[in-house]
C-alpha cells in the first residue's frame, strides 16, 4: 500500500477489452474529468455516494466535463 493518497500504484479492478468495443458507465453520475493522463484517455464520473470511476485506455468519447451520465450509457470506445 502506498505511504500518501497519491503514490503509485493501481487500485482498481481492470476488465479486458477488445479494441473498437463499447464503454458504458457503471452507474450514474457526473463527468468530473475528460482528458489524457499518463499518455491514456481517460473519463471519470462522480457517482452521488461521492465514490469515483475512472474509465482508462478509451480510444475516444463525445462527453465532457459535467455532464450527467445515467448507469449503462455508452460513454467511450476501447483503444
Amino acid at each position: 500500500m502506498p505511504n500518501g493518497p497519491f503514490g503509485a500504484g493501481n487500485r482498481g479492478l481492470e476488465y479486458g477489452t477488445v479494441g473498437g468495443e463499447p464503454v458504458f458507465a457503471p452507474a450514474s453520475g457526473i463527468i468530473a474529468f475528460v482528458g489524457p493522463v499518463g499518455g491514456r484517455l481517460v473519463l471519470t464520473i462522480r457517482h452521488p455516494d461521492g465514490l469515483l470511476s475512472s474509465l482508462t485506455g478509451l480510444s475516444s468519447t463525445t462527453w465532457s466535463t459535467g455532464q450527467v451520465v445515467l448507469g449503462g450509457d455508452h460513454v467511450g470506445t476501447a483503444a
